[in-house]
Order: C-alpha cells, then sequence, then structure tokens
C-alpha cells in the first residue's frame, strides 16, 4: 500500500525591481515618519461581495512628518499577517519611514516596499527634502 503525501501550498514573497526614494514617493499614495503605537488582527472582504475574508495586520501610527498624503497625526496602516504574504514585521518600540499605497480605501505596506526603521532610512529622508506636520500639506520651514 503506498502512502501519497501532498504538501501545503507554500506561499512566499518575492520583491521585484530597484527603485528610489523619489521613485516610491511618486508611486505610493502616503510617506511619511512615525511611530507603530498600536498593533490588532483584523479582517478585510477584498472581493466586495464577503465570502473571501483576508486577515491583515493593522498598526495605527503616531505620525511625525508627512511628504505625501495628507496623513494626519493618527493613521492606520494595514499589512498582510506574514513575511510569506510580504507582510511587514513593525516593532512597537522603534520609529519607521512608510511608504504607503491605498487600496479597497486603506493604507497598505509590504516589505517589499520601501518602509524602513528610521534610523535606516537617512538617505531616504535627504532625498525626499523638507516634510509637512501631521495633517498639513505645507513643508516644514
Amino acid at each position: 500500500m503506498a502512502a501519497t503525501w501532498f504538501a501545503p501550498t507554500a506561499l512566499a514573497c518575492t520583491c521585484m525591481g530597484d527603485s528610489t526614494p523619489q521613485k516610491e514617493l511618486r508611486q505610493c499614495d502616503a510617506v511619511f515618519t512615525g511611530r507603530p503605537i498600536r498593533e490588532r488582527i483584523i479582517k478585510i472582504d477584498y472581493s466586495g461581495s464577503g465570502p473571501r475574508m483576508e486577515r491583515m495586520r493593522e498598526f495605527t501610527f503616531e505620525v511625525s512628518s508627512v511628504w505625501k498624503g495628507g496623513v494626519p497625526r493618527r493613521t492606520k496602516v494595514v499589512t498582510p499577517i506574514d513575511s510569506g504574504m510580504c507582510g511587514y514585521a513593525f516593532d512597537l518600540r522603534v520609529p519607521y519611514i512608510v511608504y504607503a499605497r491605498m487600496t479597497a480605501g486603506r493604507l497598505h505596506t509590504t516589505i517589499c516596499d520601501w518602509t524602513k526603521r528610521l534610523d535606516r532610512a537617512r538617505a531616504d529622508v535627504k532625498a525626499l527634502g523638507p516634510a509637512a506636520v501631521p495633517g498639513d500639506r505645507r513643508p516644514k520651514a
């Protein structure tokens, strides 16, 4: 008697292409710095019909500066629940620069976007130039 084993389908995140902070600024809907202050698991229906709910991590950020998107002082960003689906693992103790895209009415980011810890983003901040304060569209003086 032969046993047949079926391996579960593995999902892997694949990021492609080179970019620059300026190119990401043009392509993203929001670019800001801030610290995540809250994390929760939510379900989002991307199909619009209800049967396909996806579990996502939602992070609330205390925003400190904004380059794009008119982001308020507190804003929410979602990311896939695990890295196999390109989810970003934010640390609630660390500030970040977040590059996010609007999907289904929510800001999304992944490990394929240029989102990174702020202490590793000095070149990004310099390349992006003056930022605005949260909720304001004018650059800082």
